[in-house]
């Protein structure tokens, strides 16, 4: 049995016994309602009522679960109660089917928090990183949906000061624009590109024919967008580590917003239409069935759009 379903059992057990200690004579109980569901990474009850730990609609595959909690009012009677929760594919992920939430006759349950949860971490469920969906139905009526997503987690890491064991799985991207066709030049960019190259082989151990690399004129936007989904997907699994490292100009759209590295061919005066947005970079890698992904940005955000406009204002000089 696994660990959602023996959760489901556990909840199924906690509400009756919730609603056999904090139920009220039904002398004329005040209508039936419930309240928007929350989403959270944990949940605390006391007594018949929970709280929600954490609310929030974004996890990461390393958090332990997600909490689906809806809080009932003036419940009274036979009822069934079924969470469904969907993948990001819209396929039906666990369902917890119909149990019954039953309030001894003459009697109603003045408030009450029933809850599932989707475990996360070690399961199945980490294979689906996006945008997750959860239908919460009283008595075959669908009376809640919530959205949220799993994705990977961003955070500090430390890399090995000493030489791995090669995985023949691994793949790494390594990016370095020094010479550009329309941009200023970026001191280093190629040399320091071909350094990450050598650490990704010696230490890493990524195999040198698993490493991409795309220097000046090869790293236009085109081939960085069918690398990064075409090529990659076909070629990765759930047991690889992907490494990808950028050197070059970054810039951001001036009028829209949002970061940009700027390709090869990347136009500052067109930054959204040229640029590989750093939104869309991290959606394909989510899409990524594979361990883990590291992102390293030898770019400069900071100060974008003044740096931008001193770019455009060469450029125009010419």
């Amino acid at each position: 049995m696994n660990r959602t379903k023996e959760v489901a059992i556990l909840t199924i057990l906690a509400l009756s016994i919730f609603a056999c200690s904090s139920t009220r004579e039904a002398k004329g109980p005040p209508q039936f309602g419930f309240e928007e569901p929350i989403l959270s990474k944990g949940i605390d009850f006391r007594g018949a009522k929970g709280i929600p730990l954490n609310p929030t609609t974004t996890f990461s595959r390393e958090d332990h679960e997600v909490i689906a909690s809806l809080k009932l009012k003036n419940l009274l009677g036979k009822h069934t109660l079924r969470w469904d929760w969907y993948d990001p594919n819209g396929n039906l992920y666990y369902s917890t089917g119909k149990y019954p939430v039953e309030i001894s006759p003459g009697k109603y349950l003045r408030e009450s928090t029933a809850w599932h949860r989707l475990s996360i971490e070690g399961e199945r469920a980490t294979e689906y990183l996006g945008d997750w969906k959860v239908n919460i139905y009283l008595d075959n009526g669908l009376i809640a949906s919530k959205m949220f997503r799993i994705k990977r987690e961003i955070g500090m890491v430390k890399l090995p000061l000493t030489p791995q064991e090669p995985n023949p799985q691994d793949f790494a991207l390594i990016i370095g624009i020094e010479k550009y066709a329309s941009l200023p030049p970026v001191d280093d960019a190629t040399k320091d590109a071909l350094i990450v190259r050598e650490y990704c082989m010696k230490m890493l151990g990524v195999p040198r024919e698993n490493i991409i690399s795309l220097f000046d004129s090869d790293a236009t936007k085109a081939r960085l967008e069918g690398y990064l989904r075409g090529y990659i997907p076909k070629n990765v699994n759930r047991n690889t580590t992907l490494y990808i490292y950028f050197a070059g100009h970054g810039a951001s759209d001036i009028e829209q917003g949002g970061a940009y590295l700027m390709a090869y061919d990347s136009d500052i005066r067109f930054v959204a239409q040229t640029g590989y947005g750093l939104k869309g970079l991290y959606e394909e890698i989510d899409k990524l069935p594979i361990k883990r992904a590291f992102v390293f940005l030898d770019s400069r955000f900071s100060g974008m759009a003044t740096r931008a406009a001193k770019m455009l204002t060469r450029l125009e000089s010419k």
